[in-house]
């Protein structure tokens, strides 16, 4: 197996895809597509609201652009996000499913292309390693990952925690949860590549002479 010289971290910033203020389900907006989240939680005249949330009855879909990573060996891979407003002690899930960077509203994944569990304390900032949830993706090439998060165990009282993006008393921040993806790649070692560079020259001139045999 090659040996890595050096290691690269590549992190993705998401943000929530409501920017600010509601959003109907019967609207054309209530679809939305790129790096970001969408929370299922609905207000009492039907709306969308910008908010990071996990509870009993609301979870968080996003989608991520990991085109950039095909090819590489996935070394680690963490989710990252903050529970600003509210933070409990809960079980929860994240489950990947095939995505292709579109999201709307959705309680549950729409298939399972893997799930892991997580036991997290009442803090604000949590760190999940996904590392094998991404690497899959990456392995795949699928130009799209999508990470549906919620709560592995249910009761009328359990509940993560949430942020407010569009909601909460300051101006509107759809970057409020500080949600990212980082994700730590192998750099194969210089001899490696300087290999794969005299193999790539070598079969050019053989297929060069040949076309000129």
């Amino acid at each position: 197996m090659t040996q890595p010289l050096w290691s690269q971290q590549t992190v993705f910033e998401l943000s929530s895809l409501i920017p600010s203020g509601t959003v109907s389900l019967d609207q054309p907006g209530s679809v939305f597509k790129g790096d970001g989240y969408l929370q299922s939680r609905l207000n009492d005249e039907g709306y969308h609201e910008g908010v990071f949330e996990i509870d009993v009855n609301h979870s968080t879909e996003l989608t991520v652009d990991i085109s950039s990573l095909f090819g590489q060996e996935i070394e680690s891979a963490f989710l990252n996000f903050d529970l600003l407003d509210e933070s409990n002690a809960a079980d929860i899930f994240v489950t990947s499913f095939t995505s292709d960077g579109f999201l709307s509203w959705s309680a549950s994944p729409i298939d399972n292309l893997g799930t892991l569990t997580f036991e997290l304390p009442a803090s604000e900032s949590h760190s999940l390693d996904v590392t094998s949830l991404v690497a899959a993706s990456v392995e795949s090439e699928s130009e799209w990952l999508g990470l549906h998060l919620g709560l592995a165990s249910y009761s009328e009282t359990n509940m993560l925690g949430y942020t407010w993006t569009s909601g909460f008393e300051a101006a509107p921040d759809p970057g409020r949860a500080n949600v990212t993806l980082a994700v730590v790649t192998a750099v194969p070692e210089t001899s490696t590549l300087l290999v794969l560079a005299g193999s790539a020259i070598v079969t050019l001139a053989l297929s060069r002479r040949r076309k000129s045999a």
